[in-house]
Formats: structure tokens, sequence, C-alpha cells
């Protein structure tokens, strides 16, 4: 059961990742191209 939970929250981890990146380098993007 515990390696279960780790599981999943290793995959979560991997899911949201990637998202909070795309994110992060759409604002600095955003951010510098502004003016």
């Amino acid at each position: 059961m515990l390696l279960e939970k780790s599981k999943s929250e290793k995959v979560q981890i991997a899911v949201e990742t990637p998202r909070n990146w795309t994110f992060y380098y759409l604002s600095l993007y955003v951010l510098i191209h502004h003016d």
C-alpha cells in the first residue's frame, strides 16, 4: 500500500512538473517580449 502511494505520488509529480515549467517559460517569454 505504501509503495502504491509512493508510485502514484511520483506519477503526479511527473505530470505536474512539465505543466509548471511550461507556465514558467510562457510567463518568462511574455515578460521578456513585453516591451
